[in-house]
């Protein structure tokens, strides 16, 4: 797999005492992350923490650092908004209108975001329509350079690129995405085609999300080791939050009706399925 490139930036010394990052879990924004970070000198602690990653995995580090009179900077940690002393960045959930982790870091750190990085920004917060629009930011200088072809063959590469690497960064093995390609093949279409629904074994999502953007409405996956996850209406999103406790969301359009977000839960709730039938029948289909 190609290694996505970085620029070096210069070191913001606004804070008089030195910040520790604590890295949440793994994917492409938290890789780059650590690239930055570990070119530009900052300190930072990683545990190799999966999805879900939260503060009290780092609650003896924690301690260590603000005895050295250090600054814990959590990354995607949930849970760390409410301990005393440490510094929260995330943009999950209720956190969705706050910038991507990796510019809230590199603001922080006082580096400059390189065009690699904001494409990573935009992959986490906004997915593939995030890349694209980004992407079309540049369309005069690449195409001045490049041409009208040369530029949408890029255009393609580079997301390509970015949704590769973080499916890899996510452990997804060559068996995960035969499974996904398997299961995508026997989805299921409901509610007048604005639900599809996908029933594979394992959660690797990105696997059959990747597959089939652009084709669905509203995607719900449900996985054999337990995993729902929901990808469509931000709304939608936000009301499965608040209905089902214990549950992990995001994206650029939580809450807000018609834009993309997503929703996960770990959960043998056979309920969920039929709510979300029910909803887009009541807000979608009755309109």
């Amino acid at each position: 797999m190609e290694e996505l490139p970085i620029m070096s930036g210069e070191q913001n010394p606004k804070n008089d005492k030195k910040d520790t990052y604590l890295i949440g879990g793994s994917d492409l924004e938290m890789h780059q992350i650590k690239k930055r970070l570990k070119r530009s000198g900052q300190e930072y602690i990683d545990k190799d923490l999966k999805w879900g990653a939260k503060i009290d995995d780092y609650k003896d580090e924690i301690k260590k650092i603000l005895e050295d009179e250090k600054i814990p900077v959590a990354v995607e940690l949930s849970g760390a908004d409410k301990v005393e002393g440490v510094v929260d960045i995330d943009h999950h959930g209720e956190k969705s209108h706050r910038p991507a982790a990796i510019s809230q870091v590199m603001d922080r750190a006082g580096l400059k975001m390189s065009f690699i990085d904001e494409l990573v920004a935009a992959n986490d917060s906004a997915y593939i329509p995030g890349m694209e629009t980004k992407i079309e930011e540049h369309r005069k200088d690449f195409e001045a350079r490049i041409g009208l072809d040369g530029f949408e063959r890029l255009k393609n590469k580079l997301i390509n690129l970015i949704r590769a690497k973080d499916r890899q960064i996510q452990g997804i093995t060559k068996e995960h995405e035969e499974q996904a390609e398997a299961a995508v093949k026997q989805l299921e279409n409901s509610c007048g085609g604005l639900l599809t629904i996908v029933r594979m074994l394992h959660s690797k999502t990105a696997t059959v999300a990747d597959r089939l953007f652009g084709k669905y409405k509203n995607l719900i996956i449900i996985s054999g080791d337990g995993e729902i996850n929901f990808y469509g209406d931000g709304k939608l999103c936000k009301d499965l939050q608040t209905k089902f406790e214990g549950s992990w969301s995001g994206g650029s359009g939580f809450g807000k009706e018609g834009e993309n977000a997503y929703w996960g839960i770990n959960s043998d709730k056979s309920d969920i399925l039929e709510y979300i039938k029910k909803y887009i029948d009541a807000n979608f289909l009755q309109k």
